[in-house]
């Protein structure tokens, strides 16, 4: 059994590492609208949708 961060599974994070940051307080949605205002993170973020 994975080592557990704030109830979430460490495998969980493995599967869908966007859980860290909602672990520290930034919701998917605003996650990506920070990450689409540079090149790098525009192209990352049109990956997830």
């Amino acid at each position: 059994m994975g080592q557990l961060l704030g109830g979430v599974a460490s495998p969980d994070l493995d599967q869908d590492p966007f859980l860290l940051f909602e672990l520290r307080g930034l919701s998917r949605d605003d996650l990506q609208k920070e990450l689409a205002k540079s090149p790098l993170g525009h192209a990352l973020s049109t990956e997830t949708t």
